[in-house]
């Protein structure tokens, strides 16, 4: 039950708009991938791309694209929503969650609020992206590889578990540039269970990671593929010096410690940091402790690695509250079974007849109904206080798009106003751009892994320093700026400096969007 209510909840709460800007662009490579075949080269952008060009993501896209023809924004919406709702059921219907509680059911109940609680916090990192997909197939991995170990699995059973893998496997290679942490989990995993398995079964779980490893060399492009994940991980951390201008370029990819000092999103940034750090300290005395459960180090393990990469960029809040939430909801039930497991016999049901003639007592009776109605205020506070401002934010969204991300209205003009040289546009608005203006080559997009550092730290040069830009459109004939207003309002500088040299106009304007031609 704390699993589905987890789901629902989850659900629920990605029932806003389409704010993620990057999945125009995923729709309009389909349209081009269905239109034209392989694409040897980037079709959306005018500038050059990283060589050769791989789209690490078709498979999301074609299917997005399916569902944005049925059914148009709202139900793109909708699937979202239904996915990450499988996302959270898939982590928190562990094991641990399908056997028998022990625990207080009270304490069931403030577990599953506080969970709820947190996924509203964080609700807003519920968008349709590649990494939803990525994350489904982690709860996959999350379900399967305990079947694998488990000695009262069946051969046969465990074959086809191992076959679910691959296929799960083989089709991530071509859905999202992270499918490298579905081999990194099942070694965490059998690195666990090492000590007490045959040599055997040793060899063939090294085999069948050596496998996960090496299933992205069987698609088109494997070579590439292969390597993809290496530079996008650089990227998202800024482990190097070229990297760093990603890392620090790119609002999401900033750290949480950042934003704090920043001042931005107090509340979820303070939040998150908060139990990222509590995470790392409760995971690392348990996966040090030899006397758990394999299974329960492993999970344990994971969680904290994608705590640490949680404190690293705020955009991997996505990768640590399904582990975290799946962890949290079965903490008090896996407690209850490991005392049992660590007492005797005679312990036990020492415990038992203690328990029973605690709960006997006339002073613990008069307590617990006390106790019980104020898990149950806090509990409903906490689910009513969610509920509320759910429905609040509900009222605000007139559309599945949202405006204020996205250029509609400007797209809308600049397709209907063409002009004889290049484009020049936000990153945050290229996706949209090349989505509704096909005839038409964008300057960016949000496809970052595919340009080089010196590319972008450049056009994030051109916020500071206005004079480059302005040299740049001359020799690069570029006579159309597209410019955000106010989500992404990095330009302030440039946009007045190109009205000043008068040989830059404002040709369309509306309470988002700047769009400014070249005389």
């Amino acid at each position: 039950m704390p699993a589905f209510l987890a789901a629902i909840a989850a659900a629920l709460f990605a029932l806003f708009p389409l704010t993620d800007t990057d999945i125009w662009w995923h729709l309009a490579i389909a349209r081009e991938w269905l239109a034209q075949g392989t694409l040897a080269a980037d079709p959306l952008t005018w500038t050059p791309s990283r060589v050769p060009w791989v789209d690490i993501h078709e498979y999301f896209e074609r299917i997005v694209y399916f569902v944005f023809n049925v059914g148009g924004a709202p139900l793109l919406v909708i699937f979202k929503a239904i996915l990450w709702g499988c996302v959270f059921y898939l982590f928190a219907r562990t094991e641990d969650g399908r056997k028998s509680r022990k625990g207080s059911g009270n304490k069931a109940i403030l577990l599953t609020a506080v969970s709820v609680f947190i996924l509203f916090t964080f609700r807003y990192t519920f968008e349709i992206r590649p990494v939803l997909f990525t994350l489904v197939f982690l709860g996959a991995y999350w379900n399967i590889l305990p079947e694998l170990t488990a000695q009262g699995t069946s051969l046969r059973k465990k074959l086809l578990f191992c076959a679910i893998l691959f296929a799960i496997q083989w089709f991530w290679c071509r859905t999202q540039g992270l499918f490298i942490l579905g081999p990194i989990f099942a070694t965490l995993h059998f690195a666990f269970h090492f000590r007490g398995m045959p040599r055997k079964i040793k060899a063939a779980a090294a085999l069948f990671i050596a496998f996960l490893f090496a299933l992205p060399l069987v698609h088109f492009q494997g070579k590439e593929i292969f390597f993809y994940p290496f530079p996008l991980l650089n990227r998202l951390l800024g482990a190097t010096a070229g990297a760093s201008a990603f890392a620090g370029g790119i609002a999401e990819n900033r750290s949480p410690f950042t934003l704090l000092l920043a001042k931005e999103n107090l509340w979820q940034n303070g939040l998150l940091v908060s139990l990222s750090i509590a995470s790392l300290i409760v995971v690392t005395k348990n996966v040090v402790n030899g006397g758990l459960h394999a299974d329960r180090r492993a999970r344990d393990a994971w969680l904290g690695t994608c705590a640490v990469l949680a404190l690293i960029a705020e955009r991997n809040a996505a990768l640590f509250l399904p582990p975290f939430i799946a962890i949290l909801l079965n903490w008090q039930s896996a407690r209850c079974r490991e005392k049992s497991a660590a007492a005797g016999p005679a312990r036990r049901l020492a415990v038992s007849q203690e328990m029973a003639h605690v709960h006997s007592a006339p002073e613990q009776k008069k307590l617990l109904p006390v106790f019980h109605s104020i898990v149950h205020f806090v509990c409903l506070a906490l689910a009513a206080f969610a509920l509320c401002f759910w429905v609040r934010s509900l009222t605000a969204y007139s559309t599945a798009i949202s405006g204020e991300r996205v250029p509609i209205h400007a797209a809308e003009w600049c397709a209907g106003h063409p002009h004889p040289g290049r484009l020049f546009n936000d990153d945050r608005a290229g996706g949209y751009l090349s989505w509704k203006n096909p005839e038409e080559k964008t300057f960016i997009d949000g496809r970052f892994i595919l340009r080089s550092p010196q590319f972008f730290e450049r056009y994030l040069n051109y916020a500071c320093t206005p004079e480059t830009f302005i040299a740049d459109a001359d020799s690069l004939d570029i006579d159309r700026a597209v410019l955000p207003l106010r989500y992404y309002a990095k330009w302030g500088n440039l946009i007045p400096e190109l009205l000043k040299t008068d040989r830059w106009h404002i040709v369309y304007r509306d309470e988002f969007y700047v769009v400014l031609d070249k005389r």
